[in-house]
Parts: C-alpha cells; sequence; structure tokens
C-alpha cells in the first residue's frame, strides 16, 4: 500500500521509519524529497566534499557524476521505497540514473548517477532536491533482507563505484556524449520545425476559408436566382 505523507510522518514519528535528517517540508501528498549529500565524484571533473572542496560544482553537458543523498533511510522489514527523479530535474536536462527499488531491511545513504542530457552546463549544490522516494507498506514482512554496506551507512560513494565509473568513462562516455548532445540538437531543430510547418498551415487554412467566403456567395446566390427562374418559367409555362 502506498503511504501517504501523512502515513510517511508518523512512520518517522514513531521509528518504524527512519530519515536522518528528516524535514517535513520535504513531504509531499505520497513522496519524501531526497537532497544531494556531502561527497560527490566526476571522474574528468572535480571531485571531494561540498563545503571543503567546493560550496557548488559545475557539471558539464555530457559529464557523469556520483552523488549520495544527504539523507540516511533505515526501513523496517515491511516497508519498501521506490525512486523517481523530480520532475524539475528532468525538465532541465538532468538525467537520473539508479536502482529503482529500496529494499525492505535497508539501511544507509542512497547513491546515484547523474548525467547532464542537456547541452548546456549545470550547476549543482549540496542540498539540492534530487529525487522523490515513494514509500510502500508491505502486506507481510520480507524475510530476505540486504546486508548492510559500511560505505553506504556513513555516506561515502564506494570505490567500486568509482573505478566503475571511470572505466566507463574512458572507454564509452565520450561518444555517448557526442550523441546524445547530438540528439538533443535534433530534437531542438525539429521542434522549430514543427513551429513553421504549424504556422505554414495556420495560414493555409486562412487563405482557403478567405478564398471561400470570396466566391461561394456569388455562386451561391446565381445558382439560388437560377433555380427561381427556372420555377417560375415552369410555372406560368403550365
Amino acid at each position: 500500500m502506498l503511504m501517504t505523507d501523512k502515513d510517511i510522518q508518523e512512520a518517522v514519528s514513531t521509528g518504524e521509519l527512519e530519515i536522518e535528517p528528516f524535514s517535513a517540508s520535504a513531504l509531499q501528498g505520497t513522496t519524501y524529497d531526497a537532497a544531494i549529500g556531502r561527497e560527490f565524484f566526476i571522474p574528468d571533473g572535480p571531485q571531494g566534499i561540498f563545503g571543503e572542496t567546493a560550496s557548488t560544482i559545475p557539471l558539464k553537458a555530457g559529464q557523469f557524476a556520483l552523488f549520495m543523498t544527504k539523507e540516511r533511510f533505515k526501513l523496517p522489514p515491511d516497508i519498501a521505497g521506490h525512486i523517481g527523479p523530480k520532475a524539475s530535474v528532468a525538465r532541465t536536462g538532468g538525467m537520473l540514473l539508479h536502482g529503482t527499488e529500496i529494499d525492505p531491511g535497508f539501511k544507509g545513504h542512497l547513491r546515484f548517477g547523474f548525467y547532464n542530457a542537456s547541452p548546456q552546463q549545470m550547476i549543482i549544490e549540496h542540498g539540492q532536491s534530487i529525487c522523490q522516494i515513494e514509500f510502500y507498506r508491505l502486506h507481510e514482512a520480507a524475510t530476505k533482507l540486504p546486508e548492510e554496506n559500511p560505505d553506504l551507512v556513513a555516506g561515502r560513494i564506494p570505490a567500486a563505484d568509482k573505478n566503475l565509473l571511470v572505466k566507463y568513462d574512458c572507454e564509452g562516455l565520450p561518444g555517448l556524449s557526442q550523441k546524445v548532445t547530438e540528439m538533443s540538437r535534433a530534437v531542438g531543430a525539429l521542434t522549430e520545425r514543427m513551429k513553421d510547418l504549424r504556422e505554414d498551415l495556420r495560414r493555409e487554412i486562412e487563405s482557403v476559408q478567405n478564398e471561400m467566403r470570396t466566391y461561394f456567395w456569388p455562386a451561391f446566390i446565381t445558382v439560388m436566382f437560377g433555380t427561381i427562374a427556372i420555377l417560375i418559367a415552369i410555372i406560368l409555362k403550365g
């Protein structure tokens, strides 16, 4: 069963569900907005801790980054979570790369990748809302619970994740970045072309309507009077 904001608030208040730090302002109708935490990692850019190495970080078009959530979560065996991107992030061209589910019994900060698919640089800030989480109460407690990851509990990006991202960045991300940028430009050009076609269609419709107004009524009147004349002739002949 999907939990409402009231359900989430009550579960946190009783200690059944842990969100640390918890902010009531981050609650929506059925979701909780999670924010970007302290540690960040960009394979071909800055990396470190917000507040120590940077207050904000620029993410160039086509760049990938790893982040942790500001919040640490602890779910009981009968509550699961579902992660989704915020619409405000998606509208600006940000792509959130993550697993979609939070297993019952999970404990730790959430890790996720972030890709700037827009043609422009983005500025990322510590504490910026980045994703929304739905919580579901299960009809019974799960028996197979995930193992605890010390890095996630401490809010650190695991070294294995960093190494994997570096590998992918070296092997294929530059080409992928170029393709995504080209696709973004192509979509932009297609959008402009659709606007032009829409305007051309509007002008064509107006032209046809004007021609109908010009020729329809004279023709109609001519036919009408012709018909009347024929009827009068028939009547007089009879």
